[in-house]
């Protein structure tokens, strides 16, 4: 009896003490000084597997919820690939467990993409992405899906300099400047 009473104590205890960590981390990234910190190792952890740098303004967390980028932007050698106001992904915390992540929202407010293809053919998100580290790779069997995603005010700039521009008189889609895209899809995706 005694022992069985010792055990449900120490389970007790143990629940306990993993709901206070829980609810401490759930306040802890929401005061600045969590934010402060998230933001940085988010941005070593992304920078640590890109040729380019990703940098955001602030990055707020609602663990529950979801989280909002402030101002990221993507630069490769100096010039920036992609940057805007906000982008903000919604998700469903009960469907993170399990082969299948749910991604209710992808907003992505006033976005600036520039695609530029060199002289030399190569374009300036050809090697944006880090090699492997691993040369034997099991599939995965994750599902993404993403009910929503949303692009409003954005900007498309598409430049070919191996071709010469056209005249004007006819669509050119590798010289493009596309100002106030908006756009609304849904994916599913197995990745």
């Amino acid at each position: 009896r005694r022992s069985a009473d010792a055990a449900f104590r120490f389970f007790t205890y143990l629940i306990a003490t993993a709901l206070i960590l829980s609810a401490t981390v759930v306040v802890f990234v929401q005061t600045p000084f969590g934010r402060s910190v998230i933001t940085s190792q988010v941005l070593k952890l992304i920078n640590g597997q890109i040729n380019g740098t990703f940098e955001c303004d602030d990055i707020r967390i609602d663990v529950f919820h979801g989280i909002v980028l402030v101002h990221p932007r993507l630069s490769v050698n100096g010039s920036d690939v992609f940057k805007a106001r906000e982008l903000s992904v919604s998700y469903d915390i009960a469907s993170l467990i399990g082969h299948t992540t749910a991604i209710n929202s992808l907003s992505i407010v006033a976005p600036t993409v520039n695609l530029i293809r060199f002289e030399n053919g190569q374009w300036n998100l050809d090697e944006l992405l880090k090699p492997s580290d691993t040369t034997t790779t099991t599939p995965s069997q994750l599902v993404l899906r993403i009910r929503d995603v949303v692009l409003s005010s954005g900007s498309i700039n598409i430049d070919d300099r191996t071709m010469a521009r056209g005249d004007g008189t006819t669509f050119d889609p590798l010289h493009l400047a596309l100002r106030n895209v908006e756009l609304r899809l849904g994916v599913l995706l197995d990745l």
